[in-house]
């Protein structure tokens, strides 16, 4: 299996925007390119990610542009100073993406998202559909029941939620993540114990053998802003995007693996719920689970490429 690239070499800025988000202030965004065609393929991270999750798949086709960036409070992306009451949400997120695109001049793109990223794109297609041609979701929620339902802990904060103690559940998950991510290492063993019910026992066994990987995930959750990955994960068991999903008119690539949690199995429930007038695939990969992007970059990024290009603008 090929080593994943981040480690041996850190990913190249290509730019910082400066974006000017309505409901906070200035936020700086890095963003890497690659290639210079006309077709735009945006990748979009999840929580505890970066843009140099992607670094692995960032080897464009002739014809195609691709684009990775940072979300505010991960990698290089510094969070965004809002007022008292602003949260990251998937909502603030896309909107944030359409004002990264419509910065850099693009009026139409492909959009890749994994796990959050996922539940991004589905966003954007429902609220943005001028903006999307096409939409690449590995792991994405839709809708944040499934969550509470499958995992124990996800339901505890789920339950204060119902309390109307937001700022409690808020806090109390930040200073959840803070301690976690205070014993991360970088070893297996310790992402192993990070990831929990995100990573299945044949990734743990790919992740030994994938040293670059592993210093990549322990620099992103060491980048992480920790109150952000926790208004993210608030959002995404408020997540209700299930009666939208007929409303999307871009073509719909929906890949997961074939082992991951009871929580993060979602892959079939979108694919019924996309519109039948819509081009739609399912990608199901062997042996792993929530994490597949990570262990089958080469994989996924020919079946997109192949799926858009039979469904181009």
């Amino acid at each position: 299996m090929p080593a994943h690239k981040s480690d041996m070499v850190p990913l190249a800025v290509s730019r910082v925007l400066v974006l000017d988000f309505p409901i906070g202030r200035k936020t700086a965004i890095p963003y890497t390119q690659r290639g210079d065609g006309p077709k735009c393929l945006v990748f979009i991270h999840g929580i505890f990610g970066s843009r140099g999750d992607f670094d692995a798949m960032l080897t464009p086709p002739s014809e195609w542009t691709f684009i990775t960036l940072d979300r505010p409070g991960h990698g290089s992306s510094p969070f965004i100073d809002g007022p008292e009451d602003f949260e990251h949400t998937v909502l603030s997120d896309a909107e944030l993406i359409r004002m990264f695109c419509e910065k850099l001049n693009i009026e139409r793109s492909y959009f890749f998202g994994m796990s959050y990223g996922g539940s991004v794109v589905l966003t954007l297609a429902i609220l943005f559909p001028e903006l999307v041609a096409g939409c690449a979701l590995q792991g994405a929620q839709e809708d944040g029941a499934e969550l509470i339902q499958h995992s124990r802990g996800i339901h505890l904060f789920a339950k204060l939620l119902l309390e109307h103690r937001r700022s409690f559940a808020l806090k109390a998950l930040s200073f959840y993540y803070r301690k976690r991510c205070a014993q991360v290492e970088w070893s297996e063993e310790s992402l192993k114990l990070f990831y929990g019910l995100m990573m299945n026992p044949h990734e743990y066994v790919l992740l030994r053998a994938m040293p670059n990987l592993t210093r990549l995930c322990a620099l992103n959750i060491r980048h992480t802003n920790k109150a952000v990955a926790a208004e993210n994960l608030i959002s995404i068991i408020e997540l209700k995007l299930s009666d939208g999903l007929r409303n999307i008119k871009a073509p719909c690539i929906v890949i997961d693996g074939e082992h991951p949690h009871p929580a993060l199995q979602s892959a079939n429930r979108i694919v019924t719920k996309l519109s039948d007038n819509v081009p739609k695939e399912i990608c199901i990969l062997p042996d792993v689970g929530h994490l597949a992007s990570f262990f089958a970059h080469e994989e996924i990024r020919r079946r997109v490429i192949q799926f858009f290009e039979r469904h181009t603008m």
